[in-house]
């Protein structure tokens, strides 16, 4: 096995033009390496995130690993794919430096999508979906994510993979391709939220995109956990003040829902002295100006639970 230092791959005369901070990475990494297992995999990750840093054209492994360890990408690609290292250590960890870096009473959290365009059926989670990047259904892996940022200084905290209902519902492609049995489940993208939410939350206002806002039992639970949160909704989505009751609509005959609202009274035709033609009363002139009178019905349509 090679043993590299951040800068093993940069000669010398080179290294006091590098940016200041690859001057400062490995001692602001070093709490990171630390929670590394193996000797092995502490001295593969600080040259892994080092890469992501860089400025390699592409940050798949082998154009990184030319970058930072000319010649050895297959162990830093066996780092990757093959090495086990738990994930949790490190979130908490980022967690708490996200905190100290960007925390405070102008921070927010926000909650949306991150979507990967692919081909094919065999990456993990990829499935026809929509894709808030393309803007359109496509062949696509969907993460959810968790951001801190304050002002215009974004810091992500949290990835989860979102796996559609045709991964969840299939055991045996998910045992080919080695998604583990604890995250088999099927969950829908508010509740993988959530779960992130959960394990990164502190003191902050919650940022959340329309495809979250508008789903009534996620704004509940954010409620349920004393959060303070704002949220992203449909231009058609239906609101009503606190002191609305909602009354269902009274069902009198058999088969399928109506499709069109239904009368919840009848047809009120005004007093016998009003005449058809221009409403004249002013306690209707006021909400009807302007049409012509015939009838005026109530109607029960059917709306979206806030």
């Amino acid at each position: 096995m090679c043993r590299h230092s951040i800068l093993d791959a940069v000669p010398t005369h080179m290294r006091r033009h590098l940016p200041a901070w690859t001057r400062h990475f490995p001692t602001w990494f070093a709490p990171f390496s630390a929670l590394f297992r193996y000797h092995a995999q502490r001295t593969w990750a600080p040259l892994y995130v080092h890469g992501l840093c860089s400025t390699a054209s592409r940050k798949s492994i082998q154009p990184l690993a030319a970058v930072v360890v000319p010649g050895n990408d297959d162990p830093l690609q066996r780092f990757i794919t093959d090495s086990p290292w738990l994930t949790a250590p490190l979130e908490i960890l980022l967690a708490q430096r996200a905190e100290e870096l960007l925390g405070g009473r102008d921070a927010v959290l926000i909650i949306d999508d991150t979507c990967l365009t692919k081909f094919g059926t065999k990456s993990v989670g990829v499935a026809r979906q929509y894709s808030g990047q393309v803007g359109k259904l496509t062949n696509c892996q969907c993460l959810v994510s968790l951001i801190l940022a304050q002002h215009d200084i974004p810091l992500p905290l949290a990835l989860r993979l979102f796996l559609p209902l045709e991964w969840t519902n299939d055991a045996a492609r998910c045992e080919a391709i080695g998604v583990p049995s604890e995250h088999r489940s099927p969950l829908t993208k508010w509740e993988l939220a959530l779960c992130e939410l959960d394990r990164v939350r502190q003191h902050v206002t919650f940022g959340v995109d329309a495809g979250y806002g508008v789903n009534a039992r996620f704004r509940r639970a954010l409620s349920a956990r004393g959060l303070l949160w704002s949220v992203g909704i449909t231009r058609t989505q239906t609101v009503y003040p606190a002191e609305v009751r909602l009354i269902p609509i009274p069902k009198h005959f058999r088969g399928r829902e109506p499709k069109y609202p239904t009368t919840s009274a009848r047809p009120f035709g005004g007093r016998a002295d009003v005449e058809r033609g221009r409403l004249a009363q002013r306690s209707l002139a006021s909400r009807y100006q302007g049409c012509a009178f015939r009838s005026i019905r109530r109607r029960l349509c059917p709306a979206g639970r806030w």
